[in-house]
């Protein structure tokens, strides 16, 4: 395919490996978001290498599940040693895919490498109950080849808790990168493929850190090849799971397309998180908080806050506090290689202008852009890359696109109440259900709001930490389906539940 001026970057082009072994395809391009801009060209996979490879982990994947779990778990702490051989490369190759700043990308590569190795403590239960005619066990098999689909956000960490648990249970595996931002599972894949030859782990310092077909990253644009490489993966009967996380739209065309063989099916989608304020809060350290967690990562994380409900007491105080933090904020937004940046670009064009329309629409209903609302000092959103300025509304309310739908940007409504009951019943209204915070000294009044509002996730004066990771995490409603995260959940997520009877 054609491509674009290359934006200077040290990082190799990546290949597509599959049964360990590279293979060459046409490529598409990888845009930096902060440049607008080619940086790097990747692999587009065709239809006849992505049914090379689900074939593959088919074939492969009776083998893998027999392999003792001690040795899978070896195999895995060896792919997080691989991953943090090469962190630093990683890190920047996802600032130019993503956009996010520098340190943050770090961040999310270390603990890509962290989450796979928390997996060296678990077992796999096996549970028994005997009476006095039998002997009953309780066992949780591998569902097959399992298909992994990362979104563009955190696409380092997400993909690799997903890819890592699966093999752990015994599945093989076809990770689906976003093809917004392809190129950091593309290099994890080559890291691992190693040399191609694969050798036991204790013995092992260029080989493949897998067998043939146990792990394999595929990637395709999402036009202008000859299938859909995401439908064709959902489709495909040979694939006995699905662990998606990204939009509503896509998990829902993702669910009907594997309804036609009955595949396990786990979704985390889409939020529209909501953070409820009492009137009782410090109105500037509170103001703050909320603010750094919507527009953590550019607002782009499926549990920031998307919607605020102030008390009416303090609403243009609290208003008022934003606005002072998205002014100094404004200053901070630039490339994530630049020192002082805290805010990147958003990471493509489409949601860029997907972020710039609810805004329009929002004011063109009679709400007030109070901070930000455009491109922030220096730049020019669409000519020197994704850029957009934090924003603050007022003036919006439910039945505007802005409030009821999912903005995945820089992007704050801010709207006054006057009762719990009142702040309770908006905070659960609409098609979302993944987080929601409550913010208050008051802890009765916090348990009790936290118990009613409709959500997988609550907060009480915090909002978006998901602690120690080790709990199940999903959402109620349109935001999802299933739960991962912690043993139980993933065991539910990738493993079928077989019991075992014997007569005495």
């Amino acid at each position: 395919m054609a491509t674009t001026d290359m934006v200077a970057s040290s990082t190799t082009a990546p290949r597509l490996f599959i049964r360990n072994q590279p293979v060459e395809t046409e490529t598409f391009d990888s845009i930096d978001p902060a440049t607008g801009k080619a940086w790097l060209q990747v692999p587009a996979c065709t239809k006849a290498m992505a049914e090379d490879a689900v074939s593959s982990a088919k074939d492969a994947q009776e083998a893998w599940a027999a392999t003792p779990l001690l040795d899978r778990i070896a195999m895995l702490e060896l792919a997080a040693d691989r991953i943090e051989a090469i962190a630093d490369k990683l890190a920047d190759a996802l600032v130019h895919d993503q956009g996010k700043p520098l340190q943050m990308a770090q961040g999310e590569i270390k603990f890509t490498s962290k989450g796979i190795n928390r997996l060296s403590a678990r077992t796999i239960p096996e549970e028994t109950v005997e009476s006095d005619f039998m002997i009953e066990k309780l066992q949780h098999r591998p569902l097959g080849v399992v298909c992994c689909i990362a979104p563009w956000n955190f696409p380092a960490i997400i993909s690799a808790l997903k890819w890592s648990r699966a093999l752990f249970y015994g599945n093989t595996v076809i990770v689906k990168p976003s093809p917004e931002t392809p190129v950091v599972d593309l290099m994890i894949a080559e890291a691992l493929a190693g040399d191609g030859t694969w050798q036991p782990p204790s013995n092992n310092e260029k080989g493949s850190v897998f067998p043939s077909g146990v792990f394999t990253v595929l990637t395709a644009p999402d036009g202008g090849t000859d299938f859909n490489l995401g439908a064709f993966l959902s489709l495909h009967p040979s694939i006995r799971g699905v662990s998606f996380t990204g939009s509503t739209s896509t998990g829902k065309s993702i669910l009907a397309s594997s309804s036609t063989d009955v595949k396990r099916v786990t979704l985390e989608m889409g939020g529209n998180d909501a953070a409820i304020i009492r009137p009782d809060v410090d109105v500037k350290e509170t103001a703050k908080k909320i603010f750094n967690e919507s527009m953590v990562n550019t607002g782009q994380v499926c549990i920031a806050i998307k919607r605020v409900y102030c008390h009416e007491s303090i609403y243009y105080d609290f208003v008022q506090a934003l606005v002072e933090q998205a002014e100094e904020a404004a200053s901070t937004v630039g490339s994530g290689f630049d020192e002082g940046v805290k805010y990147g670009p958003i990471n493509n064009a489409r949601q860029l202008e997907r972020v710039k329309e609810l805004i329009e629409d929002a004011v063109a209903q009679g709400a007030t852009v109070v901070a930000g609302g455009g491109s922030p000092p220096g730049t020019t959103a669409g000519t020197d890359g994704f850029f957009f300025a934090p924003t603050i509304l007022t003036g919006v309310h439910e039945g505007m696109r802005i409030v009821d739908e999912e903005q995945f940007g820089p992007v704050l409504p801010v709207m006054p109440y006057n009762t719990d009951e009142e702040a309770i019943s908006r905070a659960n209204h609409g098609e979302y259900g993944l987080g929601a915070s409550v913010w208050t000294k008051d802890m009765e009044a916090a348990n009790m709001i936290a118990n009613r509002l409709d959500a997988g996730s609550v907060w009480e004066n915090c909002h978006g930490n998901l602690g120690s990771g080790q709990l199940p995490f999903g959402g109620r409603k349109a935001s999802g389906l299933g739960r991962e995260h912690g043993e139980t959940a993933d065991l539910a997520c990738y493993t079928e539940s077989v019991v075992v009877r014997a007569m005495k």
